[in-house]
C-alpha cells in the first residue's frame, strides 16, 4: 500500500505497527503492503532494536571488501601510467605481475584510472572480430610499407616484415623511396634474422605485385628464386593485412614519442630500438602476454618448400602481338618477329623464364634481364603461324 504525500519512513512505521494499530495478522499486514512476511518480520526487528531511525534506508555497500585494489597496488598503477601514457588496462595488469605485485582485473584497473581521471569509465564494446593465425613462426609473413616525416619535413618510406604467427618482426627499415629492390632488401635482412619462410602475404602495391598490370615484379622474382610463395590482400582490404597494419601503429606511436629525427640514418637507428623493445620485452596482447620472442622460439619454424608451391609461384596473362612482332610486358619488349603479328598468345612468367605459347606450342621462352629493355634472342619458331580458313 502506497500512501502519497507520506514518507517512506511514516509508511514502514504503520507497516510494522499495524497488528497493534488495526488488529492486523502479521501476513494481512504484509498483503496490505505488498511485502513478503519475511521483508515485514525484518522491518519489525529493526525497528524493536532501533526505533523509527532504523527504518531509515541503509547503505548497500559492503562491510569489507577484500578484493578491493591495495593502496600501494593503485599508487603503482597511476604511477606506471604516469610515465607510460599509452598503457592501457591489459598492459599495466602484466606490467604489475612482471613486478611481483598482485594485480587485480583489468576492469578494476580501469576504474582505478577512470576514479583519478585518467582514463573515461569503461563503454560496452562490439563482439571482437573473429582473427586468423598461422600454427608455426616462418609459416606466413606480412610485408608492407608506411610513410613518416623526417624533422625536416623530409617524406620517407618505412618498409617492415612480420611474422604471422609469433608478431615477430625481423626487419623495419626507412628508405627515400619505396622500390621493389628496397622491400628485397628488407626480406633478406629478415632472412637473415630468422630463415626463409613459407609464404609472404603483401598487399597489390606496385613494389610487391604485378598481378594489376598481369606482370611480375622484382619483388616476386626474389621471394620465387628462393622457392618463397608470395600472397597478395584483395584491393581496398587492408584487414588482411591487418597484423602488419597494427604493427606499423604501434611502430608511430614509438616514433612519435621518440622522436623526431634529423636524417634516414637516426631513424633507422631508431628503429632497431624499437625492434629489440617490440620484439623482446613488450608483452603482446594477442599472444597471452608473451613477447613474440618468446612466441616464436615456442614452435618448430616451418621454410620454404619450392616443389610444393611450384605450380602457384607462376603468373599467366594474355597478349595480341603487336603489328611489329613485339610484345609489351613489364618493363620490357619481346620481340616474336612480324609473322606472329596480331596474334592472341599466352605469356606465362615462371620468375626466371617468361615463356610464350600459341596454343600449346612454345614460341619462345626468355630469361627477364633487369638490365635491358629489349628482349629479342631466345629459340622461335621458324615460319609463318598457319592462317584460317575463310
Amino acid at each position: 500500500m502506497r500512501m502519497a504525500g507520506v514518507s517512506r519512513v511514516e509508511q514502514r512505521l504503520d507497516m510494522v505497527l499495524a497488528p497493534e494499530r488495526y488488529g492486523l495478522t502479521v501476513a494481512e499486514a504484509a498483503a496490505m503492503w505488498n511485502v513478503s512476511r519475511q521483508t515485514w518480520h525484518v522491518w519489525r526487528r529493526r525497528y524493536d532494536e532501533g526505533g523509527v531511525e532504523a527504518l531509515v534506508d541503509r547503505s548497500s555497500a559492503p562491510h569489507h571488501s577484500p578484493g578491493r585494489v591495495s593502496g600501494r597496488v593503485e599508487l603503482e598503477i597511476l604511477r606506471l601510467r604516469a610515465a607510460h601514457p599509452r598503457w592501457g588496462p591489459r598492459r599495466l595488469q602484466s606490467e604489475l605481475r612482471r613486478r611481483g605485485l598482485q594485480a587485480p582485473s583489468r576492469s578494476t584497473i580501469q576504474r582505478v584510472l577512470a576514479r583519478h581521471g585518467v582514463l573515461p569509465a569503461v563503454k560496452p564494446k562490439p563482439p571482437p572480430p573473429r582473427r586468423f593465425e598461422r600454427s608455426q613462426p616462418n609459416e606466413l609473413w606480412q610485408i608492407d610499407a608506411t610513410d613518416w616525416v623526417l624533422a625536416d619535413d623530409t617524406e620517407v618510406e618505412i618498409i617492415s616484415c612480420l611474422d604471422d604467427h609469433s608478431r615477430y618482426a625481423p626487419a623495419s627499415v626507412a628508405f627515400l623511396t619505396e622500390t621493389s629492390e628496397h622491400a628485397i632488401a628488407v626480406f633478406d635482412l629478415a632472412v637473415a634474422e630468422i630463415g626463409l619462410p613459407h609464404s609472404v602475404l603483401a598487399d597489390r602495391g606496385s613494389i610487391f605485385t604485378g598481378r594489376v598490370s598481369g606482370s611480375v615484379v622484382a619483388f616476386e622474382r626474389h621471394l620465387w628464386s628462393h622457392g618463397v610463395l608470395t600472397i597478395n590482400g584483395r584491393g581496398n582490404h587492408p584487414q588482411t593485412q591487418g597484423k602488419i597494419e597494427r604493427f606499423h601503429r604501434t611502430l608511430s606511436e614509438w616514433l612519435t614519442d621518440h622522436g623526431p629525427y634529423p636524417d634516414l640514418d637516426a631513424l633507422n637507428a631508431e628503429l632497431g630500438r624499437f625492434l629489440l623493445d617490440y620484439n623482446t620485452l613488450r608483452p603482446h596482447q594477442s599472444l597471452a602476454e608473451a613477447t613474440p620472442a618468446e612466441r616464436f622460439a615456442a614452435t618448430p619454424r616451418a621454410t620454404a618448400d619450392p616443389a610444393g608451391t611450384l605450380e602457384r609461384r607462376r603468373r599467366e596473362t594474355r597478349r595480341t602481338v603487336n603489328a611489329n612482332g613485339t610484345i609489351n610486358y613489364g618493363q620490357w619488349v619481346i620481340g616474336l618477329g612480324t609473322p606472329w603479328a596480331h596474334t592472341k598468345v599466352l605469356l606465362t612468367d615462371l620468375g626466371h623464364t617468361i615463356e610464350i605459347r600459341d596454343g600449346l606450342t612454345v614460341i619462345r621462352a626468355v630469361e627477364p634481364d633487369p638490365t635491358r629493355h629489349y628482349l629479342g634472342t631466345g629459340a622461335k619458331r621458324p615460319g609463318r603461324p598457319p592462317r584460317q580458313l575463310r
